[in-house]
């Protein structure tokens, strides 16, 4: 290869870094409606310097050692984007496909011998998998609680249920807002727009869906409501919901809803799980919690939910409830009143 062409290569290398970077510092201000975790952030730039590590001057020889090294410091690089990007809002794919693309083809601009492809690949693989679970398990710390604590607070789930093994609770702080209600959470919840959510959620959420259908998990014989929870709801559970307890919505029966609480459960072919979302006070403020309850449905209920908890628990529910709680500080919302009325906050 050419100087000239070498020279090309490493400049597109380091333009891409500069916008790595330039990314890293200024991405809540770039698209400040989506949630940019400070896992992700310092990743983003640990990835640049070390790129940038790989363009100081050195006299290398084909196959040489020095060769080798920056090579494999570029495939590592590049994976780890690829990694970033699959845990990363859909806003932020560009910024960090496009500079994993350009630090993959100026890669080539290293003096390596032939046969050396495969072991980059190897390490660019690695490294996009260890990435992206770096920045899972990172961005999903303090937002899971331990069953103990939700079950010591005096919601009605917690007797209504109690019978029902409590699977994993979540909760996130909802700062700015005093005063709040489960419909002002739901209109929340109903801004989502794609660019805010990660092609890890989309993805599951597409590869359940798909599992789904092919074993017939969602088949309408799957949802007994004699077993249905909504048969434990006391005369007084009906009076307060908000909502007529039974209704549904899609495979989903809602048990009741409240301005404080509600639930919702379904019945497949793999679980019977009620989710309940309730308000509650923290030390910081009001706080928002999910709890998921399961009842064992068959034999592959226990199987199934120990497979899909690594990505539930990692790469689905801490990236919703983050975007949720920038959004939720934002005011980026309108509550009911504010829609007829044509306000907006």
């Amino acid at each position: 290869m050419t100087s000239r062409a070498l020279d090309r290569r490493r400049r597109v290398y380091g333009i891409s870094l500069i916008a790595l970077g330039t990314f890293a510092a200024l991405g809540p201000r770039i698209t400040p409606s989506v949630a940019f975790g400070a896992p992700l952030r310092i990743d983003i730039l640990a990835l640049a310097f070390l790129g940038w590590l790989t363009l100081l001057p050195g006299r290398e020889r084909v196959g040489g050692g020095a060769a080798r090294v920056r090579a494999g410091v570029s495939h590592l690089v590049a994976g780890g984007l690829f990694g970033a990007a699959f845990v990363a809002p859909w806003a932020a794919v560009p910024w960090l496909v496009g500079p994993a693309l350009a630090v993959a083809w100026a890669v080539r601009g290293h003096r390596l011998k032939p046969g050396w492809g495969r072991s980059g690949m190897a390490i660019a693989l690695l490294a996009a998998v260890t990435n992206s679970a770096v920045i899972a398990g990172a961005s999903s710390r303090s937002l899971r609680i331990s069953p103990e604590d939700f079950a010591t607070r005096g919601f009605r789930v917690n007797t209504l249920l109690a019978d029902v093994p409590l699977h994993d609770a979540w909760a996130v702080d909802l700062k700015g807002h005093p005063a709040v209600t489960l419909e002002e959470l739901g209109e929340v919840f109903q801004t989502f727009s794609p660019f805010q959510i990660t092609p890890a959620v989309m993805g599951l959420g597409m590869l359940r869906g798909v599992v789904g259908f092919v074993f017939g998990w969602e088949d309408p014989r799957w949802s007994d409501v004699g077993a249905s929870f909504v048969n434990r709801l006391t005369e007084v559970d009906h009076q307060r919901s908000t909502t007529e307890p039974g209704k549904t919505f899609g495979s989903w029966r809602v048990l009741y809803a409240c301005s404080q609480e509600g639930v919702a459960e379904t019945i497949n072919g793999t679980v019977h799980v009620a989710v309940a979302a309730t308000i509650g006070e923290g030390s910081r403020g009001p706080r928002l919690f999910l709890s998921f309850h399961v009842r064992e449905v068959n034999w592959t209920t226990r199987w199934y939910m120990r497979l899909i908890d690594p990505s539930r628990r990692f790469f689905v529910y801490p990236f919703l409830l983050r975007q949720f709680a920038h959004t939720w500080e934002r005011g980026d919302w309108n509550s009911p009143e504010e829609v007829l009325t044509g306000e907006k906050r």
